[in-house]
């Protein structure tokens, strides 16, 4: 970890443009599979060797692809501990990212809103700054599912820092200023084919397939509607049903995972950068 954390930290620094570099925190056991994660105990003691071993070289950490509330709980009990154990140490903040079920919910069948209020509750709890919740490794329909539900939970809205502007009043606005720490919400989709409920790696004998339907405009489309930030008169978006032209929910980290290549964020790079013009 502290190699890779270096080899990170050293590009960065060569980075004409500001750069952060954030320390993943990945399943221990397997991907997706909530039901075979670590003891609680068993679990803080792993991650604990990653955050101790990260912690020189990056910005934030990031525990990535969490089946479940639980599986994150343990990776902010190793990071709580490792403040506590080295009180002299810059305190990084966190991100958590949960990998989805093709409803929308996590993989072990949270609603991510419940999810979202538990993991901030935790963080609160164990003195770990949380300043965002992502969605990765999942379909980008699964992830616009989860955006949905967040959008139509109006009372969730004090938590995010940017929540569905054509939804805040006067008097729900004033709820947020005064509400608890806001955290921002990311997405970052994969493009492979969905996995069986009890799909494991370890007894995979071949690679999980690519889809063939999701091209990087497709995947730009998805991004789009994440964003919340553009309409079909200035962008020419496709008004499909799984493609919402209003305004939305306000993702503001935004990336791919596994078979989202440098072809399809070039093409976000590029549909992101013409939006703030």
């Amino acid at each position: 970890m502290g190699i890779s954390g270096m080899i990170a930290r050293k590009t960065a620094s060569k980075s004409s443009t500001p750069v952060l570099v954030l320390g993943s925190l990945g399943p221990l056991v397997e991907s997706y599979r909530a039901d075979l994660i670590m003891k609680h105990d068993d679990g803080c003691a792993a991650y604990q060797c990653a955050v101790e071993g990260l912690h020189p070289y990056i910005d934030c950490y990031l525990a990535e692809t969490m089946s479940c509330c639980e599986e994150a709980y343990q990776a902010i009990d190793a990071i709580s501990k490792y403040y506590s154990d080295h009180v002299k140490v810059i305190r990084h903040p966190v991100l958590v990212s949960f990998t989805l079920n093709s409803d929308g919910k996590t993989r072990a069948g949270e609603s991510v809103v419940d999810a979202i209020q538990k993991l901030i509750k935790y963080a609160n709890n164990k003195n770990v700054e949380l300043i965002g919740v992502l969605f990765n490794c999942c379909e980008p329909e699964a992830i616009s599912k989860a955006l949905d539900e967040i959008e139509e939970n109006h009372q969730f809205y004090k938590y995010l820092q940017h929540p569905p502007k054509q939804s805040i009043s006067s008097k729900s606005q004033q709820t947020l200023e005064d509400g608890p720490s806001k955290i921002l919400l990311g997405a970052y989709a994969n493009r492979l084919t969905p996995v069986e409920s009890d799909w494991t790696l370890e007894s995979s004998e071949e690679a999980q397939g690519m889809r063939d339907d999701l091209s990087p405009v497709r995947y730009s489309e998805f991004v789009n509607r994440w964003h919340g930030s553009c309409n079909h008169h200035t962008h020419g978006l496709s008004s499909r049903n799984d493609i919402s032209i209003d305004q939305r929910v306000g993702i503001q980290l935004i990336g791919g995972c596994c078979g989202i290549g440098p072809q399809y964020i070039s093409v976000l790079a590029k549909t992101l950068k013409e939006q703030k013009k």
